[in-house]
This record gives structure tokens, C-alpha cells and sequence, in this order.
């Protein structure tokens, strides 16, 4: 349930030809296409060999773990008719998407093409996957604390002055000074909470 979709936007001139899997950062594999169906189109392509870098229009299919209309190739199976696009939707995957239980968030998501037939070619324009909002755990947040005493916080001098400081309350925290001379008189005051943090 932590994946919602794959979502990719391509253009081919032959369902059957391609194979597209999606593999996770610890090598989990799913399979989208099998390389199986009809001679159908994904997106509009141009399908002239002639040009084969005259890119078509490609189409957005999204593939979802809860489920779409069916796999491509029960929609599209052999023969099919030629020259027909796959219309834009949500579609089963070939294969099982249990594949990616266990698989990390983080590291690299690969989304792999093979085109099993020269003859027809196809161009992918974009591909995403979207998480649920469900997995994304809520931030965590907390209040440092500092203590009242010396060796939490203080005050100090940033240079020597030679000045003598006086603790008004004996806990650091406020100090009085005298400067003998007019002039720029720098003092930093450190705050350290439980966690070590500095400031």
C-alpha cells in the first residue's frame, strides 16, 4: 500500500515489441510489460521507419497496485487491430507488485525498456512513482531543554578586557560590567541543551 502509482508518459508503434520492469533500490523487480499483445499503439506515434527521430505524442498510462481496467495485453491481445492507440488510463501490471514488499524508499528507482523487435521504435517523455501520503511519517518535533546552572548556560567575554564581570544572580545567566573606557565591549552567551546542541 505504500506505492499509489506509476505513472508514464511515452509514445510506441508496438504494444507487442516492449517489455518495461521497474526495479527498486535493492534490486526487487516488477514487470509492467512482457513484451507480449497486439500491434497497437502506445501514444500516437510516428510510425514510419523512415524517420525514426521524429518523436509522436506520448500518452500518459498509469499502472496501480489497487488495481485498473487490465493488463494491457488481456485489452490488447494478438491480433489487434494496427493502428490504434492505447487510450490514457490505469492499467494492471503483468507481473506482481508483492515483488517490491520490503524494498527501501531511498536509493535509485530504475524503470527498465526492452523493445524485443527492430521495425518500430518509441520515445519515453517522462515517468514517476507516487508514494501514499500514508507512508510519509509525521515529523518529529521536540523542546530542548537548558539548565539554570554554569555549565549549561553562561556568559564569557569575547576578548580580554581586563574588565572584572560581576554574576548578579550567581547562576551566569546575567552578569553586570563596568567598562574603565568608552568603546565596543563584545560578550557571547552559550546556551548547551541535553543533547549537546550549542548555542
Amino acid at each position: 500500500d505504500d506505492i499509489e502509482s506509476l505513472l508514464v508518459n511515452l509514445e510506441h508503434s508496438f504494444l507487442g515489441d516492449l517489455s518495461m520492469t521497474l526495479t527498486c533500490p535493492s534490486g526487487n523487480t516488477l514487470t509492467v510489460l512482457n513484451g507480449t499483445g497486439g500491434g497497437v499503439w502506445l501514444g500516437d506515434p510516428v510510425d514510419n521507419n523512415d524517420t525514426p527521430d521524429e518523436q509522436g505524442e506520448g500518452y500518459n498510462y498509469l499502472w496501480a497496485p489497487t488495481g485498473g481496467a487490465g493488463t494491457m495485453t488481456d485489452l490488447f491481445p494478438v491480433p489487434a487491430n494496427l493502428n490504434v492507440s492505447i487510450p490514457e488510463g490505469i492499467y494492471d501490471v503483468e507481473g506482481d507488485w508483492n515483488n517490491l514488499v520490503g524494498c527501501p524508499v531511498n536509493g535509485t528507482w530504475q524503470l527498465t525498456f526492452t523493445d524485443g523487435i527492430s521495425g518500430d521504435n518509441g520515445f519515453l517523455f517522462l515517468w514517476a512513482l507516487t508514494f501514499s501520503e500514508d507512508f510519509t511519517p509525521e515529523p518529529i518535533s521536540f523542546e530542548a531543554t537548558v539548565g539554570a546552572g554554569c555549565d549549561s548556560s553562561y556568559w564569557a567575554p569575547d576578548g580580554a578586557y581586563g574588565i572584572p564581570e560581576v554574576d548578579v544572580l550567581g547562576n551566569c545567566n546575567s552578569l553586570s560590567i563596568a567598562p574603565p573606557d568608552a568603546g565596543t565591549y563584545d560578550y557571547t552567551y552559550t546556551a548547551t541543551d541535553a543533547f549537546g546542541c550549542m548555542a
